[in-house]
């Protein structure tokens, strides 16, 4: 499935929180936020959790965004990225874009159809004002388990009080094999490279192609995840299990020169992640449009 983004959409203005008044000293246990907006959470075991939306972190920040820390890219940079968050359990419903199944988020990211009727017994008759629609690319992060039958069957309020922060739905998600559970050494090739960029004129859309190829592996390709983010901006997607990684980039209507630029990080089922793999600086110019004298 090929998934389009905007060139000017910064889907990390999702994070458009107050500024922290501090910056972070980088110790477990805290939401930290880069340079760019992107926020994470910095677990116990010194890897950081990147929050793929504005939506899941809200799930678990609500409304005390003074939680939140600035840190300096260098900062972080020392710290490997270990996986993307899930929403907090018991915070909301959820549901998949192209996807009408309502879900139910439990411990572990495990999701749980419910109907409407069970919908609206755990979140009341408007129910319908608690469903967050997530994008498509999310859904490998949870794991489906037995829809509900009965309002026994799932505890709101449980939910939540288990999941007041982040590290212990980590633990759960690494012991459902959702997440790495441990480090290990991992050596891969990595290659990045961008489709020669197409021009159009400005009413048609400008697509190019971000792809990450990973080859020489030193583990099972299986083991192995590849994150694609833009420089400067958000996470876009993730890929599993596989060894070539496409994000199609749509610009949509240009009417000036854009630069943009992309990366990938590798990582293995152990937690242990390669450094970045940036590609070339590209730059989408629109057909400039000329009048004529004659």
């Amino acid at each position: 499935m090929k998934h389009f983004l905007p060139a000017l959409a910064i889907i990390g203005a999702c994070f458009a929180l107050p500024v922290a008044t501090r910056a972070a000293e980088l110790e477990p246990g805290q939401f930290v936020r880069s340079s760019d907006g992107t926020v994470y959470w910095f677990a116990e075991n010194e890897r950081r959790y990147v929050f793929p939306d504005g939506a899941t972190l809200q799930s678990w920040l609500g409304g005390t965004p003074g939680m939140l820390n600035d840190a300096s890219d260098v900062d972080l940079e020392q710290y490997p990225v270990g996986g993307p968050m899930t929403m907090r359990p018991g915070s909301r419903l959820v549901r998949f874009a192209s996807d009408p199944t309502v879900y139910v988020v439990t411990r572990g990211a495990v999701l749980r159809a419910a109907t409407p009727e069970l919908a609206s017994a755990f979140y009341g008759s408007e129910w319908l004002l608690n469903v967050e629609t997530l994008s498509v690319a999310l859904f490998s992060n949870y794991r489906v388990g037995a829809p509900l039958v009965y309002t026994s069957d799932f505890d709101r309020s449980a939910e939540l009080a288990a999941a007041s922060m982040p590290e212990r739905d980590l633990e759960l998600r690494r012991a459902n094999g959702l997440l790495p559970s441990s480090t290990a050494p991992l050596k891969a090739d990595v290659k990045t490279t961008v489709d020669p960029i197409v021009v159009h004129p400005p009413e048609q859309p400008t697509i190019v192609s971000f792809r990450v190829t990973v080859s020489k592996p030193n583990t099972d390709i299986a083991n192995l995840r590849t994150d694609i983010f833009r420089e400067n901006g958000p996470w876009i997607k993730a890929c599993r299990g596989i060894d070539l990684c496409v994000q199609d980039i749509d610009y949509q209507l240009i009417t000036k020169d854009i630069e943009d630029r992309f990366y990938a990080i590798v990582s293995n089922d152990r937690g242990e992640t390669l450094p970045r793999a940036y590609s070339p600086l590209i730059t989408v110019r629109p057909i400039r449009q000329t009048l004529a004298a004659q």
